[in-house]
Formats: C-alpha cells, structure tokens, sequence
C-alpha cells in the first residue's frame, strides 16, 4: 500500500501508461512532485509546453535514457483516499442502523428517563453495548486514517522511490543478462569437447606414406591364416550340418518346443518353420552341446510382411534373440519371436486400417491402438456418438485356461471380440487367417455376421405375421458371404410388385428397390433411426405397402368406375370389424351406379387384408342430431340375394365378384 500511493505523481497524471516508460519520457508522463502534487504536476506541464527541449534536459530522476521508468502496478493517492472516505462513510451508516437496532435500556423504555438526573450516565449494559461497539468502531477507522496519514507525509519522498526502483530493476536485469551471458558460454564450451579431434601425427603419417612402414612402430607378430580352398569349405559345412543333426536329434531332442518339430537342416544352420508365422535360422559356435546356439537370420511366414528387415531391427532383433537362446534355450527363442510376430501382425492389420479409412472406407471407420490391441469400430457415420457401436477388438490372448497347468504345446494366439450395437456376441466365430493378413477381409465376414442379423431378424418378425403365414403374400432371405452386397430380403407387396430390401457393407445404410413411388422417403425413415426396435421398421414396410395398393387402387381404378374416397366414419368404429389389434390401414371404395350409402372396404394390416360390403345408415336423434351407424353387410362379398329387396342388383354385382381382390376391383 505504501509503496503503490508514494508514487501518487507517476499516476496522477492524464497519461497513465500501461508499459515501461525510458526516463526521456517521464517528465511529460509525471510532472513535478511536492506537498501539493496537482500544483507540481501543473507546474510541470506549463514549463514543458513553454520549451520542449528543457524536457530532454532537466528529467525527473537524472537517470540515462537507457534505464526504464516503472508505473506497473502504483496507484493514485487521491483515489486511495477518495475510496477511504467512502468506504468510512459508509461503513458508518451501517453502525448507525446496527446501533439503531440494539435493544434500549430498560429505564428509557419505562419513561424513567425523563424523570431523572441527565447529568449522570447511564450504565445499563445495553448502554454499555452500544458504548463499546461505537468505540471499536472509532478504533478501526482511527487506525486506518492513521495509516492513510502516514502515507501521505511518506509520499513526499516519492520521486526519491521511483528513482531508487527503476535503478532496481535495471540491476536486476543486467545481473540477469550476465548470468545468462555465462551460461551461454559454458555450454558452448562443454559441447566443443565432443567435437575437438586429436591433433594429427604427421611423423607417422609422412614415414608410412613414403616408406609404406614406421620402424618404431610395434609389431604384433600377427600371422594370417591361409583362405580356405573350396573343398575345405564345404567339409566345414558337412561337419557343421552333422554336429547339428545329432545336437537335434539326440542331446536336444527332449527341450526342442512343439512348435519348433518342423526343422531343416542344411548350409551349417538350421531353420526352424513355424506355419503361419516365422522362418529363423540359427547355428553353432562350438561342439560343445551345452553351449548355446546362434541367431543367422529371420524371415516372416505370412503376407502381407517385408521381405528384409531393416539394418536397425535386424541388429535388435539378433541382440534379442541370442539373449532368449542363452538364458532359456530354443523355448525362449521361440517365446520371444512368437510374440513378436503376434505383435507385429496387429501392427499390420491397423495399417490396413488406416490404409481404408483413408479410401473408399473413409469416415466409416474410427481405429483405435491399445498397446498389443487394437480396436475398429464400423459403420461409425450409421449413428450419434452417444448411441450404441458396433466393433471388433484383436488382442492377444494366453489360450490357457487359469485352473490349468501351463503347457508347452499352448501358446499364446490372437482374438477377436465381436460388439454389435455395443453388446457383445461371444457365439460367433471369426477364424483368421495366419498365411493372408487382410483387414478388409476381417471386416467383410463381421459385416456380413452382422447383416445376416439384420436380415434375419426382419424375416423373422414379417414370417410370424398373419400375411405371410397364411401364404398371402412371398417373403425370401438370401444371405451371400462372399458377396455382401447382394444379401437381400424380398418381400412380395402385391402381385406385381416386390420390395428388395439391403444393408450397404460400408456405410450399413438401408437399400430398397425397386424405385416405386414413396420408396424413397421409406429409405429415408428406415435410416433416419437405427436404434428403433425392429418391430417399428416393420411396420415402416407395411405402410409403405398399404400406401402402394391405395395408390394403385387410386390409379388404376378410375378408370374402370372405381373411386377412393374418405372414411365415412372413424377407424376405432370398424376395429370391432376386423377384429385385429394391430395396426391397419383403410381404403374405402364406391363405385358409379351404387347407392351412395354403400361402400367397399379394404383394411390392410399385417394379419391379412380384409374386404368388406359396408352400408352407412343415419339416425336422426333430434332435429338437429344425427349420428351414422356402420353396418358391415358381408365379408369378402359372400353374401346372398335377398329377395325383395330394394338393393337386389347390389347384391348380384357383389355375388359375381365372389372373391374380391386387387385384381379383381381393377378388371
């Protein structure tokens, strides 16, 4: 607080600068300073607009141009005690009103008061109370008025502050630059020492360019052995291949793994053939049978895989490998190069991955590396972020069972873990393929797993529905894995017109054909929501039907005098009709030449349709009411004549159309 009001003339002035100002331009930015600043300030200001070129002269702290004047963080003294004021102020309106609320003495509120000597004081304790309160209250404020006091006399040596803190800061920083000068330096010298060479000895060198030797050079008395002639080359491979042959057949017969039973022995190595996997060569050093072997060289058993190691993984990997074979034998050669083929096949079916979901697989797809798993979620555009997914999970598994002892003949394996809409489908069996590493293949036989269930749980729900079970109407599943683009599910609409319906192996959208009118807005309800119960897409197709076969009866029909026309009444009053609590669709029919109050009806559901001969009669309650009553006459037109009756010629013409169907209104 002292610090920040002593510099009440740095901030009081009309251009209180945000930065660092140099001492060139603190005589316009302060002014002068002294017991009255704003008279200083003015002072300051007149005599600087009177001769500009004194202000590059007579600066306030006589410091260089170089050093910077520092006004971060001071404010005004007239602001500090303008805020005490009020804060005083209105702290001492908030006493008086506490005041105000204390309960009175109890001799006031008798009227004693008024009746007794006002010189002498009044000791209740509720006097007493508000006495000490108001005094701590007067303490409190003493005390910081005494503060702001002190500030005030503290800051007349204010310029004397700000000089002493700019020279502050300037140390501080030029101290700052010359340790960082030195560090600088000490690096440079600590990192020439990796690079300093020795100094070149030119005696030796000229002695042995000239002269092609340096007699005081020592001699090791080095002999070289003579090469080897071809037959002696090949006499050191047979020896080498039968050393080998009987170490293998006899001596390690008992610690050679299961896996390792397929060998070749030939060209002083052997090779170790593990299908699917890997093909290593090793070798001996010694005829002692207790020493270890030797890695050659190394070679994937499968494809996709490089056909040479790189130079840096050759030499970690031969590093490895002759480790394994010296504290654990072949088993531990086999160990480590079984995990790390498994390792390095997870590897290559997430670049595969990557590779897809950069082509035609693009934004269908989301992979996922989890150490020595790896994780591909499909058909990721099919639904929202929140909704369920669907993905595979490879990892590498023990293959044993934790109650069971381990075995040599158990490795370790890779498996996968199927989730269709985020719930785990342990039933299914995925084999994969140890020789042909082929993600896209892996995802097609998932998709097609998965398809399958789609379709087979759409047939499923339409077969048990009456339609189909009464044979009205065709209902054929074909489920082709090696092409997933032509697994369908046919549903017979009407006699003329099927509903091909497939998912799309990528984006998992819906398919139908042919393209009949409304086919594509029920494409567009089926993919609206995948997470809707198969029920709710069924019965999207049986209102796309139902919608066909008004609008085919609409077409068709006018032609030959039949006509669709409104419900005459509500649906609920012909449900007792039909007798079905599914839902149903109703198209009603007249025709040219039939009374008006006679009408075809057609209700089509999913339990069969169903034609009815209805009659509308109306009763007249009151003179202003009148209801209309449905009468169904007949169902299926199996009616007889009546005779007498007024509607005789009705009743032929529906005798005649015995069986009406479609086909049969239209003829």
């Amino acid at each position: 607080m002292m610090e920040k009001s002593a510099l009440n003339s740095q901030s009081t002035n009309s251009n209180s600068n945000n930065g660092p100002l140099t001492n060139g331009d603190r005589d316009h930015a302060n002014g002068g300073v002294g017991h009255g600043g704003n008279q200083g300030a003015v002072g300051a200001n007149t005599a600087l607009n009177a001769n500009g070129s004194q202000s590059l002269v007579s600066r306030m702290n006589d410091l260089p141009d170089e050093i910077q004047h520092i006004t971060q963080g001071f404010v005004p003294l007239n602001i500090l005690l303008s805020r005490l004021a009020q804060q005083t102020h209105n702290q001492l309106a908030d006493e008086i009103m506490a005041l105000a609320k204390m309960p009175m003495p109890s001799s006031a509120m008798n009227g004693n008061a008024a009746n007794g000597d006002v010189s002498l004081d009044d000791n209740s304790p509720e006097s007493l109370n508000k006495k000490v309160r108001l005094l701590k209250f007067v303490q409190e404020r003493h005390a910081e008025w005494i503060k702001a006091l002190v500030i005030c006399h503290w800051s007349r040596r204010a310029q004397d502050v700000s000089k002493l803190i700019d020279l502050m800061h300037h140390i501080n920083k030029t101290r700052s630059t010359y340790q960082t000068s030195l560090d600088y330096m000490i690096n440079i010298k600590r990192d020439l020492t990796f690079a300093r060479i020795p100094n070149p000895d030119l005696n030796t060198a000229l002695q042995v360019l000239s002269t092609g030797q340096a007699p005081w050079m020592p001699d090791l008395n080095y002999i070289q052995p003579p090469p080897l002639t071809p037959e002696e080359q090949v006499q050191w491979i047979e020896n080498l291949n039968t050393l080998l042959s009987i170490r293998l057949n006899l001596e390690e017969h008992e610690n050679i793994p299961e896996q390792f039973q397929d060998f070749q022995i030939g060209s002083g190595r052997v090779t170790f053939r593990v299908p699917g996997e890997f093909e290593v060569d090793l070798t001996i050093a010694d005829e002692d049978p207790t020493t270890q072997f030797w890695f050659i060289d190394f070679r994937f058993a499968f494809q996709p895989a490089p056909a040479e190691l790189s130079i840096k993984l050759r030499t970690e990997l031969e590093f490895k490998v002759n480790d394994a074979l010296r504290m654990e034998g072949l088993v531990g050669c086999y160990n480590f190069l079984h995990e790390f083929v498994l390792t390095h096949k997870i590897t290559e079916y997430v670049r595969q991955a990557t590779e897809l979901n950069k082509g035609r697989w693009a934004g269908m797809l989301e992979i996922e590396r989890l150490r020595r798993a790896m994780a591909i979620t499909y058909w990721s555009g099919r639904q929202g972020r929140d909704s369920p997914q669907s993905y595979i999970i490879m990892g590498v598994s023990s293959g044993r069972k934790s109650r069971l002892r381990p075995d040599q003949k158990i490795s370790s394996r890779l498996s996968l873990r199927w989730f269709r809409d985020g719930i785990e489908v342990k039933d299914a069996k995925f084999p994969l393929d140890n020789k042909m590493i082929s993600t896209e293949a892996l995802l097609q036989r998932v998709i097609g797993k998965h398809i399958e269930h789609i379709l087979t749980a759409f047939h499923t729900t339409l077969k048990s529905q009456g339609r189909f079970t009464k044979n009205e109407a065709g209902l054929r599943v074909n489920i082709l894995d090696d092409h997933l683009e032509q697994s369908a599910l046919t549903v017979q609409l009407t006699r003329e017109h099927t509903l091909t319906m497939k998912v799309a192996p990528i984006t998992g959208a819906y398919l139908t054909k042919p393209q009949l009118r409304g086919n594509f807005d029920l494409q567009s309800q089926l993919n609206k929501d995948f997470r809707r119960p198969i029920n709710e897409q069924v019965t999207l197709l049986e209102k796309f039907r139902c919608h066909l076969v008004e609008d085919d009866l609409n077409r068709r029909g006018k032609s030959r005098g039949w006509n669709v026309v409104s419900p005459p009444v509500k649906n609920e009053e012909t449900r007792q009709f039909l007798g079905t609590r599914a839902t149903y669709v109703l198209t009603w029919l007249t025709r040219r030449g039939l009374p008006d109050d006679w009408y075809i009806m057609l209700g089509q559901s999913l339990s069969g349709d169903q034609w009815w001969l209805t009659q509308m009669y109306v009763f007249c309650l009151t003179r202003s009411q009148r209801e209309r009553v449905l009468i169904c006459i007949t169902k299926e037109a199996k009616v007889q004549e009546a005779p007498g009756s007024q509607h005789t010629r009705l009743y032929r013409l529906l005798r005649a159309c015995r069986d009406i169907r479609i086909s049969s209104l239209l003829s």
